[in-house]
């Protein structure tokens, strides 16, 4: 899953610079990306905003709490069956015998696929985090504004983080100024949250305002749901990497778009599993035990 590494560079070198340039800093409707709304399957946007309105003719909505926002809105995404497994293993070693190369391949997989979405969100993760500690002002009806400033070492940065209240969730934008002129209102990125909280995106631009990369998802607010990140540029245009959990299952799953190939890791309800990787097994499946297994999580043939 290697391939993970090049999908985050591509994503976390889309905000290198910025142009400048004027724009309306509300979001607004016309600004959602029909582009955007392409590269995933998972949200349907034109129905998620069929009854919505511009902040200025919604009915008077509430300001979003960021805190009670789903964590995929704040991009804080995980894998946490595959970590029950890797902290069940830490409590000793696995004896030499039988063989645990598949969990570990899972875990390993896993571990890269992590740390490539924390590579893609990190940086929007936490300009969210640091600008809504700054001052939050209601701007409008239905229009809400945080910023703040923090220093780099050689600039300043403001963050401008605005959201508006649709009458079906809210619009949000991300956009960045600094003191040397290189970033100036740069929308960096773009996104919406449903009012049940179930559904939601996030668009990344580029220095050139062009689309660099997508996040999309679902969730029912009982840890269920679905998130994908793919990105729109580069070597590694196309390619896809989700996130899914259900009633307790998990499946963290890479697409090469160029290769048109797939790896993934699934661990079922009892901590069983397996893991797909081209450069792993023959490119086969690789298939471990459940946890209350004689052996928990050695190496099993895999289900026919």
């Amino acid at each position: 899953m290697t391939r993970t590494a090049c999908l985050a560079v591509a994503l976390t070198l889309a905000v290198a610079c910025a142009p400048a340039g004027q724009q309306d800093l509300t979001p607004r409707l016309s600004g959602v990306s029909a582009e955007g709304d392409a590269q995933l399957d998972l949200v349907d946007r034109e129905s998620a905003l069929a009854d919505a309105l511009d902040a200025e003719q919604a009915d008077l909505g509430e300001a979003l709490a960021l805190a009670d926002a789903p964590g995929a809105f704040r991009l804080e995404i995980e894998a946490s069956e595959v970590h029950a497994i890797r902290d069940d293993m830490a409590q000793g070693p696995p004896p030499p015998l039988p063989s645990f190369a598949n969990v570990l391949q899972g875990i390993a997989m896993t571990g890269v696929a992590e740390l490539s979405v924390a590579a893609i969100v990190a940086p929007a993760a936490a300009a969210i985090h640091v600008t809504a500690q700054g001052q939050i002002t209601q701007v409008a009806e239905n229009i809400w504004v945080a910023t703040n400033t923090v220093s780099d070492g050689e600039r300043l940065v403001t963050g401008r983080w605005a959201v508006a209240w649709v009458g079906v969730g809210w619009l949000a934008e991300m956009r960045i100024t600094s003191s040397d002129g290189a970033y100036n209102n740069h929308r960096w990125f773009a996104g919406f949250l449903s009012a049940d909280d179930n559904l939601g995106w996030w668009d990344v631009y580029d220095n050139g305002g062009n689309l660099a990369g997508v996040i999309e998802w679902l969730a029912d607010g009982q840890g269920n749901g679905e998130i994908a990140l793919i990105a729109t540029q580069g070597d590694v245009a196309g390619d896809t990497l989700s996130f899914w959990s259900l009633d307790g299952e998990q499946l963290v799953a890479l697409h090469d778009a160029s290769a048109d190939d797939d790896a993934w890791v699934y661990v079922d309800v009892d901590r069983s599993g397996e893991a797909r990787a081209p450069d792993f097994n023959a490119g086969q499946p690789g298939c471990w035990a459940a946890a209350d297994a004689e052996v928990p999580y050695a190496d099993v043939a895999c289900p026919e």
